[in-house]
């Protein structure tokens, strides 16, 4: 399951930093204790190549390089997580 913007603004998480376009909402799968934006890795891969016309490699390549990379610098950052569940 997925949420987007309105619903988490309805369920009161409307001060949550999340990732632009508005098409990666889709890869949203909750929020963290601490109140951030929990995106599944793979469904954010899909979004990309969705939203922007990526292939896979090219999502993945961008993901890893300017999204994961830039967290850091961010209060309140998105947490992006791999599903254990598809890795093995």
């Amino acid at each position: 399951m997925s949420f987007d913007r309105s619903q988490l603004a309805e369920m009161g998480y409307e001060d949550v930093l999340l990732l632009d376009p508005i098409g990666l909402d889709k890869a949203i799968v909750g929020i963290s204790s601490d109140d951030r934006a929990v995106y599944d890795y793979d469904k954010l891969v899909e979004a990309f190549c969705e939203v922007d016309n990526m292939t896979e490699e090219e999502a993945v390549e961008w993901i890893d390089y300017n999204v994961l990379r830039s967290l850091p610098y961010y209060p309140n950052s998105p947490v992006i997580m791999n599903n254990l569940n598809e890795i093995m």
